[in-house]
């Protein structure tokens, strides 16, 4: 496997847990890519590299939840 690979899947599942539980405390609507990055540890330019916006998370999660 490759380093960037690795990365990308540890950035994305560092995005999805942000935001899962940002969402335990609080509504969906007021969650901002910013509380997702600092809830992440991440910068901005690595939550745009995966995704557009806190929503597109939100649909990404959903989708894989029901994949599985």
């Amino acid at each position: 496997m490759r380093s960037e690979y690795r990365s990308s899947i540890r950035s994305k599942t560092l995005i999805r847990n942000a935001l899962l539980s940002l969402m335990a405390e609080k509504p969906f609507d007021k969650i901002t890519v910013t509380d997702v990055v600092n809830r992440a540890d991440i910068n901005r330019g690595t939550f745009y590299a995966h995704y557009g916006s806190t929503l597109e998370v939100l649909q990404k999660i959903q989708s894989d939840a029901t994949n599985e």
